[in-house]
């Protein structure tokens, strides 16, 4: 096995779904070092490369190949190379900043937990490693919300728009893990939680990996399990998400199976 090859990604759906305990836990097997949060920066994101999916034909404007036609007598203030350049210049990032630098540390596999991610990271992982271990993570949207929102100061300037972009980030990951599940399995932090050391044990080897130590993993370090209820006012702001939350929640139950195939 290539430790450029096969690394093992953790893309939870919304952040406060467990992916630091998961990371944690796979991570205390001494196999694999799960990288942390990068935001989105070592994946490809937007959709401005030439040849994009989202060009069904070449546009006039800020595109290669409408360039190599009408060199500067275009307008191309975004003009930018093909995707699979960018896919190619993105897998020699994550290759040298982070699969080369576990050896360092005295491992022999790499991988990364992200909550800021989309279809263009899933895509790239598709593309760049076929072999990869993906792990798509998932928890009861009220258990996560209530994780989030305990009180405190607003994030993104009122606590409505915070709500807004909270639900707006979980239905768009959740319906691009729906989209590229063939390339992953649906893992439920419920579900984990009721694994006891034996069975994590049998979790961990379904990866590849060796049985994890549980005095790592175990003590409680990360957030997730902290929330307090949701509020009237809550309710309201959440209303206009409640279908399709409630339709993308039984899809995700609908793909999480058997934790150790």
């Amino acid at each position: 096995m290539s430790i450029l090859d096969e690394p093992i990604f953790i893309f939870s759906i919304s952040p406060r779904s467990g992916s630091t305990w998961l990371q944690r836990m796979l991570t205390s097997t001494g196999d694999v070092l799960i990288w942390g949060e990068f935001g989105s920066m070592p994946f490809p994101h937007g959709c401005l490369w030439t040849d994009a999916p989202i060009w069904k034909t070449p546009p006039k404007i800020n595109d290669l190949r409408t360039f190599r036609k009408k060199k500067a007598d275009m307008w191309m203030a975004v003009l930018l190379p093909e995707e699979e350049r960018a896919f190619r210049a993105y897998r020699g990032l994550c290759d040298y900043l982070f699969a080369e630098a576990v050896i360092k540390e005295g491992y022999h596999r790499w991988g990364m937990k992200q909550t800021d991610w989309g279809t263009d990271t899933l895509r790239f992982v598709k593309a760049m490693y076929p072999k990869a271990t993906t792990l798509f993570l998932h928890r009861a949207f009220d258990e996560s919300f209530t994780s989030r929102f305990k009180g405190g100061e607003p994030q993104n300037g009122t606590h409505e728009g915070d709500v807004k972009l909270w639900c707006e980030c979980w239905v768009r990951q959740a319906e691009a893990a729906l989209q590229f599940a063939e390339i992953g399995r649906f893992i439920s932090y419920e579900e984990l939680l009721k694994l006891d050391d034996t069975d994590v044990i049998k979790f961990c080897k379904s990866l590849g990996l060796s049985a994890p130590d549980p005095k790592q993993y175990r003590t409680k370090i990360s957030c997730s399990g902290e929330k307090a209820p949701i509020k009237d006012s809550d309710m309201t702001l959440l209303g206009p998400y409640a279908a399709d939350l409630a339709s993308l929640q039984s899809k995700l139950r609908n793909e999480t199976h058997d934790l150790f195939c």
